[in-house]
């Protein structure tokens, strides 16, 4: 837990990286979170409507969703017009 943020943050080997300017562990976010639903737009418009596999790699980069694939798909094929064409 990072008591500055109040976030949760996924751990692992990053923790024990020492000098390595602002890397920083992922947070980990809720599949149905309002902020989660934003971060799944944004990143879908961004890269013009790819796969949901191409969005999860990009988002996996800054943020942990837990069941972040399911999510992804579930926007893409209900709630983006593009994504359903």
């Amino acid at each position: 837990m990072d008591k500055a943020t109040g976030l949760i943050r996924v751990g692992g080997r990053l923790r024990r990286l020492e000098g390595q300017g602002d890397v920083s562990p992922h947070p980990i976010v809720l599949d149905s979170h309002p902020v989660t639903r934003l971060l799944i737009h944004m990143y879908d418009k961004d890269l013009h409507h790819p796969g949901p596999e191409r969005v999860f790699a990009e988002l996996r980069q800054s943020y942990w969703i837990l069941r972040g694939r399911e999510a992804i798909r579930r926007h893409q094929h209900s709630t983006c017009a593009e994504c359903q064409r």
